[in-house]
């Protein structure tokens, strides 16, 4: 019995020394500001709407999916971008997978003057990702998890490079936004093999900011 709990502890040990290890480039190498689990206190409430919506079950409480419903706009605006994202969010949570697409889309379309991170696309464009990996077959899932993986890895994101000075300095104002991101990306990892999928573990159980 005390052999099973080393052997345990052990393997514990590694998985974690290897997951931080693999996550540095993540959590701390991304933007050059302290973003993972800070907190700047400077969020507009359509961004802090859409940072729930990017939680895990959001589709199913009634009163986040109304109130984004009841939302929608069509002004080329930064607050009517973030609840177009919001709707989409919450269209791929119920399986609307091509409807919230073409809310990306239209998003995509509504970048506006200080809105020129588009983080928050980003993190929208993963969620998709991530809902199309839990009804996919194991062996198609994981080869286009890693590769969406090392693709923010090597060009720092899937539409959009985030390593930009814009990016930077809204880090730096908003460090909420770039920590849930993370968070999203330790998602895709967990569909991944090996030191991505560590790392998406070990950053998903220091994950201490919630929505």
């Amino acid at each position: 019995m005390f052999f099973v709990f080393f052997v345990f502890f052990v393997f514990a040990l590694c998985v974690s020394f290897f997951g931080k290890k693999d996550s540095l480039w993540l959590v701390r190498d991304m933007w050059p500001v302290h973003y993972f689990n800070t907190v700047g206190g400077g969020l507009v409430h359509e961004e802090i709407v859409n940072l729930m919506t990017l939680q895990p079950g959001v589709s199913d409480d009634s009163a986040v999916a109304g109130y984004v419903s009841g939302s929608r706009c069509e002004d080329a605006t930064y607050a009517c971008m973030l609840n177009t994202l919001s709707a989409a969010n919450i269209l791929f949570g119920v399986g609307e997978l091509e409807s919230g697409l073409k809310l990306i889309e239209t998003a995509r379309k509504k970048i506006v003057k200080g809105a020129d991170c588009p983080i928050s696309i980003e993190s929208s464009v993963l969620l998709y990702k991530i809902k199309m990996f839990s009804v996919g077959a194991f062996f198609d899932v994981v080869p286009e998890a890693v590769a969406t993986v090392n693709k923010i890895r090597t060009d720092g994101g899937v539409l959009y490079d985030l390593r930009t000075q814009s990016c930077a300095k809204l880090a730096k104002e908003r460090p909420e936004l770039f920590h849930e991101y993370v968070v999203v990306v330790s998602r895709v990892m967990a569909y991944a093999v090996g030191e991505y999928s560590s790392a998406g573990a070990y950053i998903q159980e220091r994950n201490k900011l919630s929505y």
